[in-house]
């Protein structure tokens, strides 16, 4: 698998499974550098086939917008979840009431990263 810089990517590292963003791509040695989303940041090397690409989840732009709305508010994870709060849209809303499994949708969507539907 051929990786690009700010790729997402997940490796088990010392028996541990991380995830962590390419932030280089060495073509000569077939080598990625990943920085791991862990404590200390900083960048590991590894070969490109001891590393998965992360499947980001799909979700409508009204979403997208939501999760972005809220984050920049510095609402986390639950406040962005609680349909009872006052300023959830109704598009929103009516979209998790669409499905139960939205919920986690959301959830990695939020904690994972996302594409946005059509684009």
């Amino acid at each position: 698998m051929k990786f690009k810089k700010g790729d997402l990517v997940e490796v088990i590292w010392r028996s541990e499974l991380y995830r962590g963003a390419v932030t280089q791509v060495v073509e000569a040695t077939d080598e990625i550098v990943v920085k791991l989303a862990k404590k200390p940041a900083i960048d590991y090397l590894f070969n490109q086939n001891q590393v998965s690409k992360v499947e980001l989840v799909e979700v409508p732009k009204l979403v997208a917008d939501w999760i972005e709305k809220k984050k920049e508010n510095g609402d986390d994870l639950l406040v962005a979840l609680d349909k009872n709060w006052q300023g959830m849209e109704d598009s929103v809303r009516d979209w998790f009431d669409g499905e139960k499994e939205r919920y986690e949708l959301f959830a990695r969507a939020w904690l994972d990263g996302y594409e946005v539907e059509g684009e």
